[in-house]
């Protein structure tokens, strides 16, 4: 690090909040995905005010900065730059909530926010409102989530934006849509504001570092369940999709259905499983919760999705559900007072093995559903380590970049419709079997025309074969996509110069905002950017 600008950060911060000694960087280089990637330091700002003046003396030192909110960008670098010699800016002490719209249903939130902090909020301030959670840790950041267009359980996050507050790389400070105007009664109501709409130019791109978003949350209905469907046969997945986009389209369903392989089901809902168990995490174990699984028919795939409204209209949705999926899929519908009852029965007879199997799974699925009505958990995340063949973190709030639990991404964005599914399907198997993998698949409804594929490899980061076979993996993967004009919808740290290419317009034209916004290229240099 820059000695001056260590002096000058120091003084603005305090010798706590400026991190530069190899052992306190240690945990900001550690990343689920075996990437590797220095660091020159560490900032943790807590106001606006100090990310003005720290991008301000990182200008007068050109000393690239790389901003990160809770840093939790699992499979995709974690809190690591795009490249070597960054000073990270860890967001995580801008942690308020600034406002609350419980008429017009607004949140207006800084990047430290995290899920649980939010959730919490909304509920101890009794706001009859959820939000668009993901279906990752209660600790991870809305904000840095939302920047790269993340998928929640009701639709993609980016559609929720209503406008930004950024500080950009030469230090001044941009607010996008209405919210530059003193007064602007319909900052929180529309989003594009006057003139050019900048909001989305902020996305996914280095040319500031955003310190709010304002964002929509939804309201409480009356009513809420959940939809389960499993189909038995691998070979009816393109009608299951079909009849499940028919769902989509129609409304019915409004939120994202999400369609699971059983590698993914599994490994979701075994963990959970497992806790109830006394053995430890071993090969019987995991033989007897599959059995489990298989017993309670969890087939090759399986899809849920949550369902809001008033009693008469989940009654109608139940009926239309039905019939969309009646000889395609076995279907069933969870709710708190099913779930409540399933339980209290369960547990009074689980003397007998097939009520205690159905005690157990209530107890497994309970976290999980109540993704579908907008409350954040931690339980998914065991799921990276059972699906690398690791041990349970027995932490409250695991953080995998910590272990041996390694996992990547490929993120393709797939028409919607059941032929082109299976398409994507049987790319996915043949790519991943000649690389020796177990793909964990799921397909996400993110709205009426698209899917969200979610495909990840898991691996032991501590196999130094593992890792090269797992990143040749899920390179091989994004290529076989590409070469089918299936392009991804967010890249991982080590993608960006693939798809960054200097000879397309779009991109010379994104370097040449750079400069607007960013002259001195101080901010995420490499990100989403040829500079």
């Amino acid at each position: 690090m820059n000695l001056e600008a260590l002096s000058e950060w120091q003084a603005l911060l305090g010798d706590a909040y400026v991190l530069h000694a190899p052992d306190d960087l240690v945990a900001y280089q550690e990343n689920t995905s075996a990437f590797e990637r220095q660091i020159a330091g560490v900032l943790l700002p807590d106001s606006v005010e100090h990310v003005q003046a720290l991008i301000r003396v990182a200008n007068t030192h050109r000393t690239p900065l790389y901003p990160i909110s809770t840093g939790k960008n699992w499979g995709m670098g974690s809190r690591l730059p795009v490249e070597d010699g960054a000073v990270i800016v860890d967001l995580r002490r801008l942690n308020t909530v600034r406002s609350l719209d419980d008429t017009h249903h607004v949140a207006v939130i800084e990047p430290g926010v995290t899920q649980g902090q939010l959730f919490d909020h909304l509920k101890s301030e009794n706001v009859a409102a959820v939000f668009n959670v993901t279906g990752s840790a209660r600790d991870t950041s809305i904000v840095g989530n939302t920047l790269e267009r993340g998928v929640g359980y009701f639709a993609s996050r980016a559609d929720d934006i209503l406008w930004l507050e950024v500080v950009l790389g030469d230090g001044r400070i941009v607010r996008t849509g209405y919210a530059h105007f003193e007064g602007a009664r319909a900052r929180d109501l529309y989003s594009h504001g006057l003139g050019p709409d900048l909001t989305g130019v902020f996305m996914q791109a280095n040319f500031g570092i955003v310190t709010a978003i304002a964002f929509k949350l939804i309201p409480r209905a009356a009513d809420h369940m959940a939809m389960l469907a499993k189909i038995s046969d691998a070979s009816r997945l393109a009608d299951f999709v079909q009849a499940l986009t028919t769902l989509r389209k129609s409304g019915i369903v409004q939120t994202a259905i999400h369609i699971g392989n059983q590698e993914r089901t599994r490994s979701t809902i075994a963990p959970l499983l497992a806790d109830q168990l006394p053995s430890s995490d071993t090969a019987a174990q995991r033989a007897e919760i599959t059995e489990m699984l298989d017993k309670e028919g969890f087939g090759p795939w399986s899809a849920v999705g949550g369902i809001f409204g008033s009693s008469a209209q989940l009654a109608l949705a139940r009926r239309e559900i039905r019939s969309a999926l009646a000889g395609v899929a076995q279907v069933s519908f969870l709710s708190d007072a099913k779930l409540n009852t399933l339980t209290s029965l369960a547990s009074r007879l689980s003397f007998l093995p097939a009520m205690k199997r159905k005690w157990m799974m209530a107890n497994a699925i309970r976290p999980l559903f109540g993704l579908s009505k907008g409350e954040p958990t931690n339980a998914t995340m065991q799921a990276v380590y059972w699906s690398a063949g690791q041990e349970a973190s027995t932490d409250a709030a695991p953080n995998p970049d910590a272990g041996r639990a390694g996992v990547l991404y490929c993120l393709p964005i797939i028409p919607m419709s059941g032929a082109e599914t299976a398409d994507a399907v049987r790319l996915t198997e043949d790519v991943c079997a000649r690389h020796g993998f177990v793909p964990y698949i799921t397909f996400n409804m993110i709205n009426t025309a698209c899917l969200e594929g979610v495909i990840n490899v898991a691996f032991d980061r501590g196999d130094a074969t593992k890792v090269a076979a797992a990143h040749a993996c899920v390179a091989a993967l994004q290529d076989a996509f590409v070469a089918q004009g299936l392009l991804p919808y967010r890249l991982g740290i080590h993608e960006m110069q693939r798809f960054v290419n200097a000879d397309d317009p779009f991109w010379q034209v994104v370097r040449e905002m750079k400069s607007v916004f960013d002259p001195n290229h101080i901010i995420a240099p490499g990100r989403y950017n040829l500079v």
